[in-house]
C-alpha cells in the first residue's frame, strides 16, 4: 500500500469509528517504504481442488517449537530481536504475560496452516488496499539447514488497488533472505474473495469476512481473530491472530529458470517468521526469537524441523551428500539440517557431530550384498558453515574397486542420523565412488577353489585338487608376496603334489612369490586325500593366508578359504558258525554270530535278530555278548529273548570295529 493509500485508509477507518462513538486514538502517519509489485507470468490464481478448507481447530494446539519448546517471542514489545522498530502488527506477540507461543503450524499432507500472534490488529478494513494493513507476515521455509530461505509464504499486505491483498509463495537457494517476486515468484492467490481465476475480486472487506463473529474476520484463504474479547472489535489494545492456508502443490518450483525443487507432504523444513514493512526484504520487522538477535539479511535461526503432515522431526537431516572422485584425495561433503539456534549474535546449527562411512562394493552392484562387508569409518568431517561438513580423503591409500560412501550425524540432543536411514525426505542417500586412482596393490579378489578328482561325490579316499590364484587389482605393486597354506587335518598331503614347487612343505605350504605387479596374478595348487574313516558329512576346510606391502603399509594380510563336503557311510557285516557238523536228537549246538563295520564311518545303533532253529529248543540264559553272559528278560542288557526270536543291541561299532554273541539248543 502506497503512503496515500495508507493515509486515506487511516482517514477512513477514525472516520467510521467516530461515526459509532468510539474513542480513536491520534494517528502517526509514517510513510512506508515499500517496493511496488508489478504483475508477473508465473502469477496463478486459481485454487486447486480442496482450496480453501475450513480452518482446522487443531491449529489452536499445534504450538511450532524449538528443541521441542514452543517458539515464543517473549520478550514482549521491547524485544531485541527487530531490525527496524515493529509497531502493532508488525511485532510479534507472546500474550500479556510474555509467556504464549508466538507461532502456530499444521499441515494435513494436502495443505500448510500458519498462524502468526501480533501485538496489534492486522486489518485495513477500508480504502483502496484490502484487507490488511501495509505489510508482510513472512515464513521462511530453510530445506537444507543453512539458515537461509529456500521457500517464502508471505501475506502481502502492500496492494494499492482494489484488489485484495495477495498470499505469495517464492523459491530462491541463494545466500540472502531478499528476494524479486517478480522473478522469483512460483504462485499468488488473492488473500480474499471468491475463487474467479483472476487477480483481484468483486466486494471488500465487509462482503469477503464470511464469519459472522464481530471479532473474527474470516476471508476463506486467510483470517484475523481477535484474541481479547474485553475490548471493542478492532481495538487497538488487543493480540491478533492472522491465520493463512496455502496448498502443498503451489510449492512447486520446476518452472524456474534454472528450475528448482517441487516441495511434498513428506519434504522437512525448519520455519524463520518475520514481519516487514517491503515485498522484497522479509527482514525489515521483526523475527520471531526469544533472544537477542539483530535481524538483518543473514542467516536467521530457524526452529524444529517439520514435515507437510505437521510431524515434527527431532533427529538431524542429511540433506545433501557429493564427493569428487579421482583424482585423490577425494572430498566429501554433506549438507544436514537440523534446529539453528543463535550463539554470540551469530546463527548457527545444533549438530555435534557428522562423519562419513564407507562400504566396498565387492560385486560391483552398488548395493550392500556383499559377504563380509560392513561400513566402516573414513573420518569425521570439518564444519564449513552452517550445517555443512567436509573430510578429505586420501583415496589413493585405498583398494580400487567401487564403494558406497555414507554420512551419519548427530546433534547435542544425542540423535543420529544415517544417511542410508534419513528419518524423512531422502529415506536412502549415499554418495558412488569408483576408485581409479588407487596408488596401493589390492589382493582382494584372490581366490581359492577345490574340486574332486575323483567324481561329483566327495568319498573317503578321493583325491582333492586346490587352486589358489593371487590377483593384483590395485594401482601398485605387492612386494614380499608369500602364500602359506595349512593342509586340512582330514586329508594326507600328496607328496610333491604342488605346483610350482614351494619353498617349504611343514608345517605348512609355503610359497615365497615376491613381487606382484598391478594387474598381475599367480596360480597355485596341490593335492590331498579324504581320509577314512571320516564322519559323514564332514567339512574338510582348507585356509591359505597371502602376505603383502604395499606403498607405505606392510604387513597386510588376505584370507583365502576351500571348503568341500564329504560324503561317508558305515558298512555292517556279519556272519554265523555252529559247533557241530552232525547231530543227534538231545544234542546241545552253539551258534555264534561274528559281527563287523567295513565303512567308512561309525554305525550306530547296530542291531542283530536271530531266530532259534527248527526241530531245535533254546537253551534259557544262554546268550552271551563278547563273552558276556546275558538274560533272556527285556531288561538293560541289550538282550531280549521272546518266543525263539532273539534280538541283540550291539550299539555303537567304529569303523574296523567287530563282535561275536553266541546262543545254546537241543536238538528234539
Amino acid at each position: 500500500m502506497r503512503y496515500g493509500d495508507r493515509l486515506f485508509s487511516n482517514v477512513a477507518r477514525v472516520a467510521r469509528e467516530q461515526r459509532l462513538g468510539r474513542h480513536v486514538a491520534p494517528t502517526l502517519l509514517t510513510i512506508l517504504l515499500v517496493s511496488a509489485p508489478s504483475a508477473f507470468a508465473l502469477a496463478n490464481y486459481t485454487d486447486p481442488s480442496g482450496y480453501p478448507t475450513p480452518w482446522p481447530s487443531v491449529l489452536t494446539t499445534s504450538a511450532y517449537t524449538r528443541l521441542g519448546v514452543p517458539e515464543a517471542d517473549k520478550t514482549g514489545q521491547t524485544d531485541g530481536s527487530k531490525g527496524a522498530s515493529p509497531q502493532s502488527s508488525n511485532d510479534f506477540s507472546s500474550g500479556p504475560l510474555n509467556d504464549q507461543p508466538s507461532f502456530f503450524y499444521y499441515g494435513n499432507g494436502t495443505i500448510l496452516y500458519f498462524r502468526f500472534r501480533v501485538g496489534g490488529p492486522p486489518t485495513a478494513l477500508t480504502g483502496s488496499g484490502q484487507p490488511f494493513t501495509s505489510a508482510t507476515w513472512n515464513v521462511l521455509m530453510d530445506t537444507d539447514g543453512d539458515g537461509w530461505k529456500e521457500f517464502v509464504v508471505f501475506l502481502d499486505g502492500t496492494s494499492s488497488t482494489v484488489q485484495p491483498d495477495d498470499i505469495v509463495i517464492i523459491y530462491e537457494n541463494v545466500n540472502s533472505q531478499r528476494f524479486d517476486m517478480n522473478q522469483v515468484g512460483i504462485w499468488r492467490q488473492d488473500c480474499a474473495g471468491p475463487n474467479d481465476n483472476v487477480d483481484g475480486a468483486s466486494g471488500k472487506s465487509s462482503t469477503w469476512d464470511t464469519d459472522p463473529d464481530a471479532y473474527v474476520w474470516d476471508f476463506g484463504r486467510t483470517r484475523v481473530v481477535q484474541i481479547d474479547r474485553t475490548k471493542p472489535a478492532g481495538s487497538q489494545n488487543s493480540e491478533y491472530w492472522i491465520d493463512v492456508q496455502v496448498p502443498v502443490e503451489a510449492f512447486d518450483a520446476r518452472s524456474l529458470t534454472p528450475p528448482g525443487p517441487q516441495l511434498t507432504a513428506s519434504s522437512f523444513f525448519s520455519i524463520a517468521a518475520t514481519t516487514s514493512a517491503s515485498n522484497t526484504d522479509p527482514t525489515h520487522k521483526d523475527l520471531l526469537y526469544s533472544g537477542d538477535f539483530a535481524l538483518a539479511d543473514v542467516p536467521l535461526p530457524g526452529g524444529d524441523l517439520y514435515d507437510g503432515y505437521g510431524t515434527r522431526i527431532d533427529a538431524p537431516i542429511i540433506a545433501g551428500l557429493t564427493q569428487t572422485g579421482c583424482p585423490s584425495p577425494d572430498t566429501l561433503k554433506a549438507t544436514v539440517a537440523d534446529v539453528l539456534t543463535v550463539v554470540g549474535g551469530l546463527t548457527t546449527d545444533t549438530i555435534d557431530s557428522v562423519w562419513f562411512e564407507v562400504y566396498y562394493d565387492y560385486n560391483g552392484d552398488w548395493a550392500e550384498n556383499d559377504p563380509g562387508q560392513t561400513w566402516t569409518r573414513i573420518g569425521a568431517g570439518t564444519r564449513t558453515g552452517i550445517g555443512q561438513f567436509r573430510y578429505v580423503w586420501d583415496v589413493s591409500q585405498v583398494s580400487a574397486g567401487n564403494f558406497l560412501i555414507r554420512a551419519v550425524a548427530r546433534d547435542k540432543q544425542n540423535n543420529t542420523t544415517y544417511s542410508t536411514s534419513n528419518p524423512a525426505g531422502t529415506t536412502y542417500l549415499v554418495a558412488k565412488f569408483t576408485n581409479t586412482c588407487s596408488a596401493i596393490a589390492v589382493l582382494n579378489t584372490s581366490t581359492k577353489s577345490v574340486s574332486d578328482l575323483n567324481g561329483a561325490q566327495t568319498l573317503p579316499g578321493d583325491t582333492l585338487l586346490y587352486t589358489i590364484v593371487i590377483r593384483n587389482t590395485g594401482g601398485g605393486s605387492a612386494t614380499s608376496v608369500v602364500l602359506k597354506d595349512t593342509v586340512s587335518a582330514y586329508l594326507n598331503y600328496v607328496v610333491n603334489s604342488a605346483a610350482p614347487t614351494p619353498a617349504a612343505t611343514t608345517p605348512a605350504l609355503q610359497w615365497n612369490v615376491g613381487t606382484l605387479a598391478a594387474g598381475a596374478s599367480a596360480t597355485f595348487t596341490f593335492r590331498g586325500v579324504v581320509k577314512s574313516p571320516i564322519a559323514n558329512q564332514t567339512e574338510v576346510l582348507n585356509k591359505g593366508w597371502i602376505t603383502y606391502n604395499t606403498g607405505a603399509m606392510t604387513g597386510l594380510s588376505r584370507l583365502v578359504t576351500a571348503s568341500i563336503t564329504v560324503t561317508s557311510q558305515p558298512m555292517a557285516t556279519c556272519s554265523k558258525s555252529v559247533n557241530k557238523s552232525t547231530a543227534a536228537p538231545g544234542d546241545t549246538l552253539t551258534y555264534t554270530v561274528t559281527y563287523g563295520n567295513n565303512g567308512t564311518d561309525t554305525a550306530t545303533f547296530l542291531i542283530i535278530s536271530d531266530t532259534v532253529p527248527t526241530q531245535t529248543s533254546y537253551v534259557l540264559n544262554s546268550v552271551t555278548l563278547n563273552g558276556v553272559p546275558k538274560t533272556d528278560a527285556a531288561d538293560a542288557d541289550q538282550v531280549t529273548v521272546s518266543g525263539g526270536n532273539i534280538s541283540v543291541s550291539v550299539g555303537t561299532v567304529p569303523v574296523g570295529g567287530s563282535g561275536t554273541f553266541s546262543f545254546r539248543v537241543r536238538v528234539k
